[in-house]
């Protein structure tokens, strides 16, 4: 009885271990497309009141994501830094937030972004490590001038992000899409996507605006996350 009992036993553990063997995507759950909700800053005279109004839903909703904004920026609205939760990046974009293909000097672009980034870090006592090019236009200078400012991730592209990994800056594939765009009609691109999902806000639309599309995009198959949650660095620490 024993024996009988012992080789069925045997037998079932085989069968189990060959289901395993040739059916592993029956039994791993497929993991929800990561959406970085990225959020530029401009200098305008309610940016306080919009920083504070986002920052709050944001924190009561445990929405993750990433903000942007220019060294002068950071200095006239230091709230814009410091009101948003620690599950939110802060990244820079030059200081004045100029267009750095424009500049010919290599030395003025360099002090664009150290200048930038020092006053982001200042305002919001952290440190930084991510950057944004304003209208996103860079140059074949990009990966020198940040590599000297010790920034890890760059997100300036519409279809790639760049993070510095052994020695040299790589390029990873980025969908993007702007705000604007969202709605029903890309839900399922979205769901079905492989690739990491950034939608781009912006200050100049409205907090209700922006809830309802936030709304509507918590109800995917997604996941939100921040920008060193997609590029796995560490790009904003706090101080």
């Amino acid at each position: 009885m024993n024996l009988i009992l012992g080789g069925i036993i045997a037998t079932s553990t085989i069968i189990f271990l060959g289901v395993l063997l040739v059916s592993p995507v029956f039994l791993i759950a497929e993991k929800p497309t990561p959406v970085m909700l990225s959020f530029s800053l401009y200098d305008q005279s309610n940016l306080e009141i919009w920083c504070k109004e986002l920052s709050e839903w944001a924190s009561s909703k445990n929405i993750k994501g990433s903000i942007f904004l220019s060294g002068e920026v950071a200095e006239k609205y230091p709230s814009c830094i410091t009101l948003f939760p620690k599950s939110f990046d802060v990244g820079s974009q030059t200081y004045s937030y100029v267009q750095l293909n424009q500049i010919n000097d290599y030395s003025v672009q360099l002090e664009e972004v150290q200048k930038g980034r020092e006053s982001v870090n200042k305002v919001g006592n952290l440190d930084s490590k991510l950057f944004k090019a304003p209208y996103g236009e860079t140059d074949d200078n990009i990966y020198s001038i940040l590599n000297r400012n010790e920034i890890l991730a760059d997100f300036s592209y519409q279809n790639q992000y760049n993070k510095y990994h052994n020695n040299q800056f790589l390029k990873f594939d980025l969908v993007t899409y702007d705000s604007h765009d969202v709605s029903n009609k890309i839900k399922d691109d979205v769901e079905s996507s492989e690739l990491p999902i950034q939608i781009e806000f912006n200050s100049f639309q409205s907090i209700t605006e922006i809830k309802k599309i936030v709304n509507e995009i918590q109800s995917w198959d997604i996941e939100f996350e921040s920008a060193s949650d997609v590029s796995n660095l560490e790009l904003t620490r706090r101080i």
